[in-house]
């Protein structure tokens, strides 16, 4: 599994077996492995590998989306940086429902977007409420990940 994790702390709690099934039994969802390996290792924050390359055109660039930080398990965090911040925002910004939310700020969202397969094998979807794009950036979070690359390696960085 690559790490992607800068060298930033987690704002949350380090995470436990128990909080991953709690939050997989409150969104009725299973987390892919490969994104709860990755909190076992750091639950949320800060991202060495902070953009994602696509072919379709967005308001962020023309050739990638940002992904600045994922989004932690942390019941009692409100703020970004948990996964529990997804209904409160899917309401505020008229979000599809069946997402959880990994990296965002509002006007864009990188999500777990499980509207195709309801409980399991989320694909990975960039949603811009300002420019109403909605699109699958790769079928699976492993391939998310693997795809990842650092901001300065694009041209116009």
């Amino acid at each position: 599994m690559r790490n992607i994790w800068d060298d930033r702390p987690s704002k949350l709690k380090n995470i436990t077996d128990e909080m991953i099934a709690k939050a997989e039994q409150f969104f009725g969802i299973r987390l892919p492995p490969t994104y709860i390996n990755l909190l076992k290792i750091k639950n949320g924050g800060g991202v060495k590998y902070d953009a994602y390359p696509t072919s379709i055109k967005n308001s962020w660039a023309d050739d990638r989306v940002p992904f600045d930080q994922m989004a932690g398990i942390d019941e009692s965090n409100d703020g970004l940086n948990s996964i529990y911040m997804t209904p409160y925002m899917i309401k505020e910004w008229d979000l599809p429902s069946e997402i959880i939310l990994l990296s965002g700020n509002g006007h864009r969202w990188i999500v777990l977007d499980y509207r195709h397969n309801k409980h399991s094998k989320p694909a990975v979807t960039y949603l811009d409420v300002d420019s109403e794009q909605d699109f699958t950036l790769t079928n699976s979070f492993d391939e998310f990940v693997q795809g990842l690359k650092k901001e300065s390696d694009f041209e116009d960085a």
